[in-house]
């Protein structure tokens, strides 16, 4: 019967995998002595090397997704936030901890990309991609993005990265200006402005969308005196 993996030690795990990757790359170094003959060799073992080299990413992804989400303060050091503390450890500065936070979150919150970077249907640059448009998006884009997740793994699956980005920002400017159409027409249909009588002067009260506010103010200031400096 195959144990459970939650029955071996992650540390062990990590242990071993450390050993067959140093091995890995004391190998890929030998075979330079081979001259032309390491050519064939090492155009057949890239794409697997890259597809480890993604599944290390997810791997450490999913590392630093549950660390910042349950790591004490006593745990990181001190540390005001885990970005500051996986900014000193890593040694690679605030801008990567931050990165890496925002890849960590939208593969938890993406259903399949996760999955796609895994088995290669995706690269962890289309990923990247991902995490920067999402990071960037209204919280209602974010939502939406969420459920177009098939479409973008599936986005990502024939095109190259810069394409991928391009076409994803491109999405996400589409459902941004149809947020703000959608707000703005629904400022609008709560437009009311009432003026009454009251106390010797008139009281105004209502709600205005953005636009007719400015116009308002244009014109309520066109008609206001400005106060003199002798004016108490």
């Amino acid at each position: 019967v195959e144990p459970l993996v939650s029955e071996v030690p992650l540390q062990d795990v990590v242990a071993r995998a450390s050993d067959v990757i140093r091995e890995l790359a004391d190998r890929a170094r030998a075979l330079e002595s081979r001259g032309p003959l390491a050519g064939p060799v090492a155009i057949a073992a890239l794409a697997q090397v890259d597809q480890l080299v993604a599944t290390l990413g997810i791997a450490r992804t999913s590392l630093v997704s549950i660390a910042s989400t349950h790591a004490t303060s006593a745990e990181l050091g001190g540390e005001r936030s885990f970005a500051a503390w996986r900014a000193r450890t890593t040694r690679e500065g605030r801008s990567s901890a931050e990165n890496q936070l925002k890849l960590a979150r939208v593969l938890d919150d993406v259903p399949g990309l996760r999955e796609a970077v895994t088995d290669g249907t995706a690269t962890p640059g289309h990923a990247e991609a991902v995490a920067q448009v999402y990071g960037k998006s209204s919280e209602a884009t974010r939502d939406r993005l969420v459920h177009l997740a098939q479409e973008i793994v599936d986005g990502a699956r024939d095109v190259p990265v810069p394409t991928f980005r391009r076409q994803l920002e491109a999405k996400q400017a589409a459902l941004e200006a149809e947020e703000m159409d959608h707000s703005y027409e629904a400022s609008r249909a709560r437009r009311y402005l009432r003026l009454s009588n009251r106390q010797g002067g008139v009281a105004i009260e209502g709600f205005l969308d953005a636009a007719s506010g400015v116009t308002l103010r244009t014109a309520l200031d066109a008609v206001t005196p400005v106060p003199s400096r002798d004016d108490d």
